[in-house]
């Protein structure tokens, strides 16, 4: 029998005792359970949110090596994409990440951003709504075509 000297009794962990541990265990995981899948959406929603900027400074660059270029969001379709005339540069899927797409005024309308040879917008300023569950966030595209989070 394989015994412990100091202690008197053999040496591993019983049953009742990895029991206790698997109980503790999933207590926590339920208690964390909510805050972690709220913190996933805020994840997908800014991660969302940051590839919709990158795709709107593109588009400022492209106007003015190309002579001008285009972004067209298409809430209904979650997708926003980078134009050169017909020709689609870059889009930025936001399906797969489950993020709903809505912009301010008419929440399905197909909303077209222009830039000119200089990069700038030619379109009334717009807000577009990035939301996913509880998580939201929000771009504010000016009149000049300056794209910020919020």
């Amino acid at each position: 029998m394989n015994r412990c000297a100091w202690w008197g009794r053999t040496r591993g962990t019983s049953i009742p005792e990895v029991l206790v541990v698997l109980l503790i265990l999933a207590v926590s995981v339920g208690v964390a359970w909510p805050g972690a899948a709220q913190g996933w959406d805020q994840l997908q929603v800014v991660q969302a949110r940051e590839e919709v900027l990158a795709l709107f400074s593109r588009a400022r660059m492209e106007a003015v090596s190309r002579g001008g270029a285009g972004v067209l969001v298409l809430p209904a379709q979650g997708r926003v994409l980078l134009l050169d005339g017909v020709l689609v540069l870059a889009q930025v899927e936001l399906d797969p990440r489950g993020v709903d797409l809505t912009a301010q005024g008419n929440p399905g309308a197909t909303i077209r951003f222009r830039f000119d040879s200089m990069g700038l917008g030619r379109v009334a300023s717009r807000t577009l709504w990035l939301s996913r569950g509880e998580a939201s966030s929000r771009i504010v595209i000016s009149s000049f075509g300056r794209a910020t989070r919020q």
